[in-house]
């Protein structure tokens, strides 16, 4: 059961190259400042890029899809075709889009997915070396609202490390000639390894830039509730607080304001560590309650693919890093082994039993809540279909209270810092999942003790596992474990204090945790990490 869970943020893992903003990388996409990556990593299997057998070549190519109709022209990316197809008649059937007429929408809701299929056309792409020449347009038809996608990390850059690799081959091959005539295989083999490094390295680079920007969108969203206005009724948006103290009103009214007020970091922070373990668990307990894990739940009839999974299914064995969550091609993961054999999506192509349809750009709706993507699910009962939103916001959250942990570690880092927590971290497990620290301890409460002499220490609390300080739980999922970065507010480093020695001593902005919430010993971790321990420390220190 354990092994299910992660997800979500940002958003939730992936790729070589990872965005947070529309201008920022040449993966941008239509994000609202979020990223499209899923919170994880799931690209440590880097396999060599030498010639290799029939079945390794066959493993990098990506399955697109393309249906032309006479006013719409839609792209499917890495699915089966008939999971495509499915979302060919959802999008021509539900499109608000101006230039689909009534009279197409008609037909292409009547048309049988046998018939849609016939008009589609599906081409094998090399995940390395042809991936640039059409990964720009299929960006656009995301933008566009015109995509359907397996992963989203597949519309980020992959098609570079094939290239460095042969560009420094032919360099090394023209030197070579000109001083031993050619390279032989060890200088093959150190190419490839020092370019495997740095590869690993950068990709590593991006990710922690990544996920720092990810936290400040997180604190951006609560100075964008500093003004928040009561609600109205004349408000249509019906888009704030209605309360007058905003998050922290809507705890109050939620977990009873003698509740909230125990929680109060003025007055808990001052008791004994055991008491304030007590009262996180209780609270712990209310929020798993209050915000159940999300996985493929039907908005028409309520059944799921998890109450009734069926035994083989397209995809099943898919992970999640960021993105987590775990129902295989009912996958409600989101990210997953992208070098999938592309036989198996032809062999699937007459399986209808699918509950995970894809993902699609967010809706205009969806982005005010800065969704940066979008899961589409069918149910199995009654066939209807269901959206989730991946919302950046706690007020959308709040409101339709689903999510997985990178909703639910957003909120909980959100409610913390309502209810005066200044010292908090956001956690992400490159393996897929996300937490929140806080520092608690004895006495942690008093400032200026907690300053001079480090008093207190930072304690683990996963809001979708109602667990409190305990760290190795992870350890029973099965997950190899390769990075685990705690982040703390940037904007709070910077105003803390004056005094740049003292800055640095206190709190970093990003702290390198794995071995507190892994039992496998260094060694192992920098083996799975392929780049040395000491490129860790100076990606993160910059």
């Amino acid at each position: 059961m354990l092994g299910r869970r992660g997800g979500g943020a940002l958003t939730s893992a992936m790729s070589a190259v990872a965005t947070t903003e529309e201008s920022s990388a040449s993966s941008s996409v239509e994000s609202n400042g979020n990223n499209l990556q899923e919170v994880g990593c799931n690209n440590n299997n880097n396999n060599s890029d030498d010639d290799n057998t029939d079945g390794h070549t066959q493993n990098k190519l990506v399955l697109i899809h393309t249906y032309n109709c006479t006013t719409a022209s839609l792209m499917g990316l890495g699915m089966p075709p008939r999971q495509f197809a499915t979302w060919v008649q959802y999008y021509l059937s539900n499109s608000s889009n101006d230039t689909l007429s009534s009279r197409t929408k008609s037909a292409s809701s009547s048309a049988t997915i046998e018939d849609i299929m016939n008009n589609v056309s599906t081409n094998e792409v090399h995940w390395e070396n042809d991936w640039e020449n059409h990964v720009n347009t299929l960006r656009q038809y995301w933008k566009d609202g015109k995509l359907l996608c397996e992963h989203t990390n597949l519309l980020n850059d992959r098609g570079g490390m094939s290239k460095f690799k042969n560009g420094k081959k032919q360099q090394m091959q023209q030197e070579g000639t000109e001083t031993r005539g050619k390279l032989n295989g060890s200088d093959t083999e150190e190419i490839d390894d020092e370019e495997e490094q740095r590869m690993k390295y950068d990709h590593f680079r991006n990710l922690l830039g990544s996920y720092a920007d990810r936290l400040v969108n997180i604190v951006e969203d609560e100075l964008s509730d500093a003004s928040f206005l009561p609600h109205s009724d004349d408000d249509s948006s019906n888009k704030v607080w209605k309360t007058r103290f905003g998050l922290l009103g809507w705890i109050e009214n939620e977990y009873g304001a003698e509740n909230t007020r125990a929680l109060m970091a003025s007055g808990l922070l001052v008791k004994s560590e055991r008491e304030q373990l007590e009262t996180f668990q209780l609270f712990l307990d209310w929020f798993r309650s209050k915000f159940p894990y999300f996985h493929d739940t039907c908005d028409a009839c309520g059944a799921s693919c998890k109450d009734s999974p069926v035994s083989e299914l397209h995809g099943d064995k898919i992970e999640d890093p960021v993105n987590g969550e775990t129902i295989g091609s009912n996958n409600v993961q989101e990210g997953s082994n992208l070098e999938m054999d592309s036989s198996q999506h032809y062999e699937d192509e007459d399986n209808d039993d699918f509950s995970f349809v894809g993902y699609v750009g967010p809706s205009s709706d969806e982005r005010l809540g800065n969704a940066s993507r979008t899961e589409l699910y069918r149910c199995r009962s009654c066939s209807a279909f269901t959206r989730f939103p991946r919302y950046n916001k706690a007020l959308w959250v709040t409101q339709t209270r689903r999510g997985r942990c990178g909703e639910y570690s957003m909120l909980l880092y959100r409610m913390l810092r309502s209810l005066g927590y200044d010292k908090i971290r956001w956690v992400v497990d490159w393996a897929d999942h996300v937490w929140v620290e806080v520092l608690l301890g004895n006495d942690v409460g008093l400032k200026s003790a907690a300053e001079e002499s480090g008093t207190g220490r930072w304690v683990h609390l996963d809001p979708c596992e109602a667990a409190v300080d305990n760290p190795l739980l992870y350890s029973s999922w099965g997950k190899n474990q390769t990075y685990l970065m705690a982040f703390y507010d940037p904007y709070a480093i910077m105003s803390s204090t004056s005094d740049e020695n003292e800055k640095e001593s206190l709190i970093q902005p990003v702290e390198d945790v794995t071995l507190r919430y892994t039992t496998d010993e260094i060694d192992i971790v920098t083996i799975r990490r392929g780049i040395p321990e000491q490129s860790v420390a100076e990606a993160i220190k910059e």
